[in-house]
C-alpha cells in the first residue's frame, strides 16, 4: 500500500488529534505520498504541529451565535420542544463554538424523525 501512495496524489484528512505520535503514525511523512499531496490535521494543540506546517486558526463563536447557528440548520424556523431545546444546548456546548459542527449537527437533527429523538433523551 505504502508503495501505491507514493505515486498518488491524495488529500488525507485526520480529525482532533491530541498526540504528536497520533499524527506520525497516520500521516508519516510527506514522502509516503506523491507530488501535490497535503494533510490536512485538526487539533487543539498547536504544539503538535511542527514549525514548518501552515496554521489555520479557526474562529470559534461565542454560545448566543452558537445557539443561532445551530438553530437555524436544526430548526428551520419551528419552535422546539422542551426536550428538543435541552438537546440542543447540549450540542451546543459539545461542539465549543465550532461553526461547521454546529451546522453539521443540526442538519443531522432536522432530518431525524422527532419521535426518535424524543425516545433519545
Amino acid at each position: 500500500m505504502a508503495h501505491r501512495l507514493r505515486f498518488m496524489k491524495v488529500l488525507v484528512v485526520l480529525d482532533d488529534i491530541n498526540h504528536h505520535d497520533h499524527l506520525e503514525y497516520l500521516a508519516g511523512h510527506l514522502r509516503w505520498f506523491g507530488p501535490g499531496s497535503r494533510i490536512i490535521a485538526t487539533t487543539r494543540n498547536k504544539q503538535i504541529l511542527g514549525m514548518n506546517n501552515l496554521v489555520h486558526e479557526v474562529t470559534t463563536l461565542l454560545e448566543p451565535d452558537a445557539i443561532q447557528l445551530f438553530n437555524q440548520h436544526a430548526f428551520k424556523g419551528e419552535a422546539p420542544d422542551e426536550h428538543i431545546k435541552k438537546l440542543a444546548l447540549e450540542v451546543v456546548s459539545h461542539a465549543k463554538g465550532l461553526p461547521l459542527a454546529l451546522r453539521l449537527w443540526g442538519i443531522w437533527l432536522h432530518n431525524q424523525d422527532k419521535n426518535y429523538v424524543g425516545e433519545k433523551l
